[in-house]
């Protein structure tokens, strides 16, 4: 029987000290962000916007949806609230819409108000989502 030499490890089984040099020169590359999910609604004459619906505020029988989208926060009127629609891609998502708190990941579908500065837009549907 004859002895054979052993085989040379492949690169990912290299002492730790080898493999730890090589990446340490180098910062890890990011991961590309994720879209998890995309607006499945048309709504004519709307536009779309994800972000966090942060809180829905009422005040004097009119509803103010706020949303954070990165460090910015919008305000949109809600000009109808009884035509307001909500929808959700989420499954888990099961909530009423209340005035307050939020917290949840949405796509807000509104129509721009010419001449409007303070307010985003006028909300016509909400679509939660993952």
């Amino acid at each position: 029987m004859v002895a054979s030499e052993p085989e040379p490890a492949p690169d990912d089984e290299k002492p730790e000290s080898e493999a730890d040099s090589k990446s340490s020169d180098e910062p890890a590359p990011k991961a590309p962000p994720r879209m998890l999910g995309l607006p499945t609604l048309k709504i004519e004459g709307a536009e779309v916007m994800r972000g966090v619906l942060v809180r829905i505020e009422c005040a004097r029988g009119k509803w103010t949806l706020v949303v954070q989208k990165g460090s910015n926060i919008f305000n949109f009127v809600v000009s109808n609230k009884d035509k307001l629609e909500f929808y959700s891609q989420d499954p888990n998502f099961e909530g009423t819409m209340n005035c307050g708190p939020v917290a949840h990941v949405a796509f807000i579908y509104f129509k721009p108000i010419a001449g409007q500065t303070k307010l985003a837009g006028d909300a016509v549907a909400v679509e939660f989502t993952k």
